[in-house]
């Protein structure tokens, strides 16, 4: 088995997806493509079937699934709010691969049994890894997970939820040449594979920030020029009994990948805050500015025009 994985940012959709395609088969060095994961931001909104067509053209993979993503990773790289492809590809020798889809008005029609054997195309009796990859809007996920659980057992299904839009029909949902707006696409895996599905839970912080000072491979040696371990027993001295317990079997590090995206993203906020105040500042001085100027003008000549001739008295 190999896995690769590429990853573009250029602003033109076919540019990118050739790109992170060149990448993938560097890296497969001329193994067969037996699978590729496409993600893509929905920003560039065009193309989308000559994107497909020209993934499949070089990659010649045998199954392809994908959605669109608000967010693209791909090797050490993340890409947020902007245009950016990303492909995982893997060669596969010896596993049966299935793809399928499963639309809105099909959930609504489906239960746990003969329909997703049907669907997906492999029986529970060959245990087939499943990835799944749902429309919030119009996938219904927690039927669709249960009903796939229900049919298939102890079986290891991982995937996520497709992203991007804010609603129905903002969402891509990709199965080989197919492109969806609504629903789910899906993968399963049969043969020579195996996979162990790891929950990655949400982790709330604690103690503060610091610099990796030094380390060694995989070991971190110092945090803020201080020995890792005094660091460490230091925010963990500062913990409630329950959360020391909690930290005994289920503490994890995390390590930033750009320390500094929450300050740019502070600086664009306030650079679009004080450009919108620029403009609305424009718009009272070429709108509001004349106005009161022709007020007063107008209020001036009014005052000159009734006012009383010398010698005469306004009185009655």
């Amino acid at each position: 088995m190999k896995f690769a994985s590429g990853v573009s940012d250029s602003v033109q959709l076919l540019r990118a997806v050739d790109e992170a395609c060149r990448q993938v088969l560097d890296q497969l060095a001329g193994a067969p493509c037996h699978l590729a994961l496409f993600f893509a931001s929905p920003m560039y909104r065009l193309r989308w079937a000559e994107a497909l067509a020209a993934l499949n053209t070089q990659l010649t993979p045998s199954v392809l699934i994908g959605c669109s993503a608000g967010g693209v990773i791909g090797g050490d790289h993340e890409f947020e709010g902007v245009p950016a492809v990303s492909i995982v590809a893997a060669s596969l020798p010896g596993v049966r691969l299935a793809s399928f889809t499963v639309s809105p008005d099909a959930l609504e029609r489906s239960s746990p049994g003969g329909f997703w054997i049907d669907t997906v195309g492999i029986p529970p009796a060959e245990r087939p890894i499943l990835l799944l990859l749902a429309d919030l809007f119009t996938a219904e996920p927690p039927r669709l997970i249960g009903e796939l659980n229900q049919t298939f057992p102890n079986c290891p299904m991982i995937g996520g939820l497709v992203s991007g839009g804010e609603r129905t029909g903002d969402h891509l949902l990709f199965c080989d040449t197919q492109i969806l707006s609504e629903g789910a696409v899906g993968l399963a895996m049969t043969g020579n594979v195996h996979m162990e599905t790891i929950i990655s839970q949400g982790c709330r912080p604690i103690g503060r920030p610091m610099i990796i000072t030094k380390a060694e491979e995989n070991i971190v040696w110092e945090l803020g020029g201080r020995q890792a371990i005094e660091v460490l027993r230091e925010v963990l001295i500062g913990l409630s009994l329950a959360e020391q317990e909690l930290a005994q079997r289920a503490i994890f590090a995390g390590l930033v990948i750009n320390e500094m995206k929450a300050a740019f993203r502070s600086l664009a906020s306030f650079g679009q805050s004080l450009g919108n105040a620029i403009i609305w500042l424009a718009i009272y001085s070429i709108v509001w500015i004349p106005a009161l100027l022709l007020w007063f003008w107008w209020r001036r000549r009014r005052l000159s025009t009734h006012a009383p001739e010398e010698g005469h008295s306004v009185e009655q």
